[in-house]
């Protein structure tokens, strides 16, 4: 295709109340102006409350944004759509929302924490059906550390202080 180097798309999701979708939107388009993102596709769709899930991806009837942006493979290109993404769910969450957890890495400690508040316990009860730990993913692995509350991460700090 005459490119200078391989890319492909990645994909996210945005999660929003529907009174908040114009508002977000407006937000976005400026967004992704500023940071020049190569949008592919874009698609809005209106999605029901998770009910069954432990970590659900919609905690109430939501306005569903997704959108396909091109990522050049290099460290540039995956930093420019780490800056990208991690902006996408900022106003997500300012608006009152949140992102689908497993599409990329690229959502920080604290946005992870701010959508999906239960994650630690998530983390836990994982560990505790599955203590080798057999399943997991480089998804898993990035945030795994999440499980251990404030008290047990200065334990962990101060142990390996004095070790």
């Amino acid at each position: 295709l005459g490119v200078d180097q391989p890319g492909s798309e990645m994909i996210t999701e945005l999660y929003v109340p529907m009174r908040e979708l114009p508002r977000l939107m407006d937000e976005l388009r400026e967004t992704l102006r500023m940071l020049a993102a190569d949008v592919i596709y874009g698609t809005i769709r209106l999605i029901r409350r998770d009910t069954d899930s432990f970590l659900a991806w919609a905690s109430q009837d939501s306005a569903c944004i997704i959108f396909n942006i091109h990522t050049d493979h290099t460290a540039q290109g995956a930093r420019t759509n780490e800056r990208i993404f991690r902006q996408l769910i900022n106003a997500a969450i300012h608006h009152g929302g949140s992102y689908f957890l497993t599409y990329h890495r690229f959502a920080t400690d604290q946005q992870l924490l701010s959508c999906y508040p239960q994650f630690p316990e998530f983390l836990r009860q994982k560990r505790r059906y599955d203590p080798d730990e057999r399943f997991q993913s480089n998804w898993y692995r990035q945030y795994r550390h999440l499980r251990l509350t404030p008290t047990e991460v200065i334990r962990k700090k101060v142990a390996q202080y004095f070790n």
